[in-house]
């Protein structure tokens, strides 16, 4: 089905049969037969190579554009956290889908009214699609039923597809549970919880109306760059980059957001989403600062992803990347100047080598570089800096006809 992904497309096919998602992932050339001890591997949920790849499509009777359309390497083209020329640390699959925190593994989200499927026998039977486009995390919202995403099951609070051993599909040896249940182990227990995800418990809508259209709003936005057709270049601090690199960039300035917060609270949509980052970041400063401890104390390294990771919440990644996405609309030097300094200025206070890691961070665009990494004592500095960025062939937002609003 349209963006069907790979995890729900071997749910509904093992639940068609009445087979282990296990025995599928084996039958179809997935998965080795008799290494399949620790499930389905999670990297299969990004790429294939051809031997397999092949083999899947014949043993599924699809084309190969079809069996690679279930996989998420294609939508690197438009999110650069997955496109492998940008980001040269995540070069093979498994790196990609194991290291990389801007494709969600672990947290799993989903659509009540996409899961229940559109009516017809296959889907009244089987459930509708868990989608691929549910992995990136600047989707947070469903369009198609105007309402943001859930996350976790409602009955248990767990993920619903929390799997031991990182498979990409939890309890993949046991067969009959439906596509568009829990399938996570009730804790103490060995049984599942199996809740129904397009049950109308599901289907609440927790968020007030004002909430939900800035969220819709930020979604549309995001969808139009990650079309195919979507437009090449996008704006970012006045200039035009890549569509890919604008989401590199959107990584970088969120973990700058959760790192100095409360700085850029104004700048929330809504009281209430700006209440939601209030929560996580909370979470994440007392997270750093038990790190840093540690640190210290010598037990470990410090860790970057407190601040880094996106938020598991559809809700609270939908308040901070609109935030990200109102700072790098500023449209030029000047107003550059006033909107991030205070962001960069907090982020050196609270621990000077990670803001530097995070203003350097791999894949980002020159132009936001050279803006994270100015020098803020005067304005001519950033005059020099837009000379700089132009003569790395870059071109100015007020320089073109259509802008991307």
């Amino acid at each position: 089905m349209e963006d069907e992904s790979i995890h729900g497309y071997l749910l509904r096919l093992a639940h068609r049969f009445g087979a282990a998602p296990l025995e599928i992932a084996v039958r179809t050339g997935l998965v080795v037969s008799g290494r399949g001890r620790n499930g389905i591997p999670v990297r299969l949920l990004h790429d294939l190579d051809e031997q397999r790849l092949g083999a899947f499509a014949r043993a599924t009777s699809l084309t190969h554009g079809e069996a690679r359309g279930l996989l998420t390497a294609s939508l690197g083209e438009r999110y650069g956290p997955l496109n492998a020329r940008l980001l040269a640390e995540f070069r093979t699959p498994a790196r990609m889908a194991h290291n990389n925190r801007w494709i969600l593994t672990k947290a799993t989200r989903y659509c009540p009214r996409c899961l229940s499927g559109d009516g017809t026998e296959i889907e009244q039977r089987h459930g509708g699609p868990w989608r691929r486009s549910w992995r990136l995390p600047p989707v947070f919202a469903c369009l198609r039923h105007q309402r943001p995403l859930l996350y976790g099951c409602l009955r248990c609070g767990q993920d619903i597809n929390a799997a031991r051993g990182g498979s990409l599909i939890a309890r993949a040896s046991e067969a009959g549970l439906h596509p568009a249940r829990c399938r996570a182990t009730l804790p103490g227990t060995r049984a599942v919880c199996g809740a129904g995800l397009a049950s109308g418990e599901a289907d609440r809508r927790p968020h007030a109306p004002s909430t939900v259209a800035a969220l819709l709003r930020l979604q549309h936005y995001f969808d139009g760059l990650l079309d195919l057709d979507g437009p090449r270049e996008v704006g970012s601090f006045g200039w035009l980059i890549p569509a890919a690199q604008y989401f590199v960039d959107l990584r970088a300035v969120s973990a700058l957001i959760f790192m100095t917060w409360p700085r850029a609270r104004k700048l929330a949509d809504a009281e209430a989403l700006a209440a939601l980052v209030d929560r996580e970041a909370e979470q994440r400063h007392a997270d750093f600062a038990r790190s840093r401890a540690e640190a210290e104390a010598g037990r470990r390294r410090q860790a970057s992803r407190h601040y880094s990771d996106p938020p598991a919440d559809p809700a609270v990644a939908g308040a901070v990347l609109g935030i990200a996405a109102r700072l790098m609309s500023a449209a030029d030097e000047n107003e550059t100047h006033e909107v991030m300094a205070p962001i960069i200025d907090g982020a050196k206070e609270r621990n000077f080598s990670m803001s530097y890691q995070f203003r350097r961070l791999s894949g980002t665009s020159y132009p936001l570089q050279a803006i994270l990494l100015t020098s803020r004592r005067d304005r001519g500095a950033f005059q020099r800096m837009g000379q700089r960025i132009e003569s790395k062939g870059f071109r100015r937002l007020a320089r073109v006809d259509s802008l991307v609003s």
